[in-house]
């Protein structure tokens, strides 16, 4: 979007749900800190599935994702 923001919450039927959040130019890690600091799978949490939080770094210079991190809550 206009701001370069973008995170996700993604319901799996495969007993998991994926939480990505997306940074332009700023490290992945950054994103994940935010996924955690803000909550955004506590609702998930209570239906017992495990949680899979991803952070995103998107380079604008390669125009790709150029970092990821992952972090596993079950």
């Amino acid at each position: 979007n206009s701001k370069k923001r973008a995170s996700a919450e993604i319901p799996l039927q495969y007993n998991t749900c994926e939480t990505l959040e997306l940074k332009y130019d700023k490290p992945a890690s950054e994103a994940l800190a935010q996924i955690n600091d803000r909550g955004y799978a506590e609702p998930y949490l209570k239906d017992g599935r495990p949680i899979v939080k991803v952070g995103l770094s998107f380079s604008s210079e390669t125009r790709n994702i150029s970092e990821w991190v992952s972090q596993n809550h079950s």
